[in-house]
């Protein structure tokens, strides 16, 4: 107690004496105002720092990573993101061919779940943030309100940032990015999903362009046009099986609407494959070309 009372007498007589002497008031003003001015750009940065961490904090939540990304496609998986890819590819070609011709998936389809989302993102691409604010907000309120999925599933979903690095960088300087790499060696995915995602009804009802679709599959493009945000949904439920179109089964390029909600109940309808018309996804409709209203492909 006595220390501390020796202290605060301390403080206090140099408070009277900076009270009592004129002329120390202005420095200490004067140098409290450049205090404040070169402060200004660390102040700046730890709040940029703060809004990124914030922005990308559900993407990076689910994060499959690129680490460890190498130039190969003799299938050695390499890193998260190949893991991955190599599961939904394994499940997803042959039902892209013969409706129906799988109907038990590998181990690895139910290591990431029956039915979940595919984000490829930017962290710092202002179309990426757009579409995760109603990401989150799907999944905040995930089964309430309007926000039921027909199958009654649970959300699920997996993020792959376009400028994620690795540190094999260096040993692969002229194969791109590791991001350009991975898609190099998951290219056949991406080609024979595009050629029948470009056939679904909702495409040609809204008369939505070719563009996206022939970057997606690298119709006449190079990996560094990859559209970003692509939003894909992978679905090995019983009715995308009794369709044939078990796995990677839609894609959305643009998050479209203009507050989180509307965003939430587009991605509740890619979920549902239905347009707003709501048309359930049961295994009779599921398939049935007279159903114009399913799978959603923007």
């Amino acid at each position: 107690m006595i220390i501390l009372k020796a202290i605060g007498a301390f403080f206090v007589k140099i408070w009277r004496w900076i009270k009592e002497t004129a002329w120390v008031q202005p420095l200490l003003i004067v140098g409290a105002i450049f205090a404040v001015i070169f402060s200004i750009p660390y102040i700046t940065n730890w709040a940029n720092s703060f809004t990124l961490n914030s922005t990308n904090s559900f993407y990076n939540a689910q994060k499959m990573n690129l680490e460890g990304e190498k130039d190969d496609k003799s299938g050695d998986s390499a890193s998260a993101a190949d893991e991955l890819t190599n599961s939904i590819t394994a499940n997803t070609i042959d039902n892209f061919y013969v409706n129906g011709s799988k109907t038990v998936f590998d181990d690895t389809a139910k290591k990431y779940g029956e039915k979940f989302f595919l984000i490829f993102a930017d962290s710092t691409n202002t179309a990426s943030k757009s579409a995760e604010t109603g990401f989150k907000y799907l999944r905040d309120n995930w089964g309430k309100y309007a926000y039921n999925p027909t199958d009654k599933g649970t959300f699920q979903y997996y993020t792959i940032f376009k400028d994620d690095t690795s540190t094999t960088n260096d040993d692969y300087k002229d194969k791109g990015t590791a991001f350009e790499r991975y898609l190099s060696i998951h290219v056949d995915l991406f080609q024979t999903t595009m050629q029948k995602l470009m056939t679904c009804p909702y495409k040609a009802r809204a008369s939505v362009g070719d563009d996206n679709y022939a970057k997606y599959g690298f119709d006449g493009s190079d990996y560094s046009s990859f559209p970003i945000p692509s939003i894909a949904l992978v679905d090995y439920s019983q009715v995308a099986i009794d369709s044939g179109r078990a796995g990677l089964s839609e894609v959305l390029f643009t998050i479209s609407g203009d507050n989180d909600t509307t965003k939430a109940s587009l991605l509740l309808d890619m979920w549902n494959h239905c347009d707003s018309d709501k048309v359930a996804t049961t295994a009779a409709n599921y398939n049935a070309d007279a159903q114009k209203n399913l799978f959603t492909v923007l």
